[in-house]
């Protein structure tokens, strides 16, 4: 015979966590829609061990505060293969002196590549559109044409997309998009892109000025999942 005990007949606590077996509580005891946040740790780290459908195809990999007076910006690149490309945005760079943006991405573990390809093109206010390339050989890639200025009012946001670095099969690549007045105060929008001129695996890129040294915002650097 079954007994059967009505929750009525049982004091407020009474069940502890300790009196409830490890096993005890199944999922085809728990109804759908049963367990809500208000059940839940939201401040606590969970580890799956199966696929979580659903979840963004989109992982923040690092973020970096402002700087002032720097004379450069390294942020490492992970080489990891689940990323289909890696994206950048950095915030309201401007310099001490009048001159252009420039980066270098480093050999795995090693020095700087030292050769590159680049184009750049810029529209700004009261100019036709204009910029610059090198086809190859230069030994950084430039990454403005009409000179970024000195004071926080010229400054210009980065969005900046990184692709092939994970692989020494092809050329690693970026292409950007960035805005701001240029060193003349004309507000000015930058497109362009650039290689590396090797086939080799770049675990890291600088950001720097022509001369003098930079102040830049914050940064954070997110991957796109292949799958």
């Amino acid at each position: 015979m079954t007994t059967k005990i009505k929750s009525t007949s049982l004091e407020d606590n009474a069940v502890t966590t300790a009196k409830i077996a490890s096993d005890a509580v199944t999922a085809a005891k728990i109804p759908a829609n049963a367990v809500g946040s208000s059940e839940l740790d939201l401040t606590a780290s969970y580890a799956f061990s199966g696929t979580v459908s659903g979840a963004s195809a989109v992982e923040k990999i690092s973020t970096g505060s402002a700087g002032s007076g720097v004379s450069l910006i390294e942020i490492d690149l992970p080489t990891d293969s689940k990323y289909q490309h890696l994206q950048l945005n950095i915030h309201d760079i401007y310099h001490s002196a009048d001159t252009d943006l420039a980066t270098m991405f480093r050999i795995q573990g090693g020095s700087y590549s030292s050769s590159y390809t680049y184009s750049t093109m810029e529209r700004t206010y009261g100019a036709s559109p204009s910029g610059a390339s090198n086809n190859a050989g230069s030994g950084n890639a430039q990454m403005s044409y009409y000179n970024i200025g000195n004071a926080a009012v010229e400054a210009a946001s980065y969005n900046i997309i990184i692709t092939n670095n994970k692989t020494a099969s092809y050329h690693t690549k970026y292409f950007y998009t960035a805005y701001g007045l240029a060193s003349n105060a004309n507000a000015t929008v930058r497109t362009g892109g650039g290689s590396v001129y090797a086939l080799e695996i770049n675990d890291r890129l600088k950001l720097f000025p022509g001369s003098g040294t930079m102040t830049h915002g914050e940064w954070a650097l997110y991957g796109f999942l292949r799958s």
